[in-house]
C-alpha cells in the first residue's frame, strides 16, 4: 500500500514539474511580442479497481496548450490581410496617379483646357486657318498623350498581372 502511495506521489511531483517549468516559460516570455501563454492540462491517471472499491494512481499532464482567444486571433487574421489589401492598392494606385502625373503642365488637364480653348478661338475665327491650325495640333498632342497614358497603362497593368 505504503508503494501505491508513493507512487502517486511520484506522479504528482513529476506532472507538477511540468507544469512549474510551462510557467516558468510564460514568466520568462512575458514581454515577448506575439507570445501566447500556455497552459499545462493535468488528467487523472487511470485509476485501480479494488474488491472494496477505486483507488486512484495520481496525475499526469495530458497535454501543453496555448491559450489563445480565437476571436481575437481570427479579428487579427482579418485585418491583417485587409491591411495588406490596402496596402497594395495604395501602392498601385499611386503609380497610377504618377502616369497621370497630376497637377502639372504636361498633364491631361492643361492638355484638355489648350485643345478646348483652341476650339472656342476658332468658334470666334471661324475663318481663320492659324486657329485652325492650333485646333489640329492640339487634338494631335491630346491624342499622343492619351495614347501615352494607355500605353503607360497597359505596361502597368501587365506587371501587376505577373507579380498575382
Amino acid at each position: 500500500m505504503s508503494s501505491g502511495l508513493f507512487s502517486i506521489a511520484r506522479s504528482a511531483l513529476l506532472t507538477h514539474q511540468v507544469a512549474l517549468q510551462t510557467i516558468s516559460q510564460n514568466v520568462a516570455n512575458a514581454e515577448t511580442p506575439g507570445y501566447s501563454r500556455q497552459e499545462a492540462v493535468l488528467v487523472p491517471n487511470t485509476p485501480h479497481r479494488m474488491p472494496n472499491g477505486v483507488m486512484g494512481t495520481g496525475v499526469k499532464v495530458a497535454t501543453v496548450i496555448r491559450k489563445r482567444d480565437v476571436l481575437l486571433d481570427e479579428s487579427f487574421r482579418s485585418s491583417n490581410a485587409m491591411s495588406g489589401d490596402a496596402s497594395m492598392r495604395r501602392d498601385l494606385l499611386g503609380r497610377v496617379e504618377a502616369v497621370f502625373g497630376e497637377p502639372s503642365d504636361a498633364g491631361m488637364t492643361n492638355a484638355l483646357d489648350l485643345f478646348w480653348n483652341a476650339w472656342s478661338d476658332l468658334s470666334a475665327q471661324p475663318s481663320s486657318l492659324a486657329a485652325r491650325a492650333v485646333v489640329q495640333q492640339r487634338g494631335r498632342q491630346l491624342s499622343q498623350l492619351f495614347n501615352d497614358y494607355d500605353t503607360q497603362l497597359t505596361t502597368l497593368r501587365a506587371g501587376n498581372l505577373e507579380r498575382l
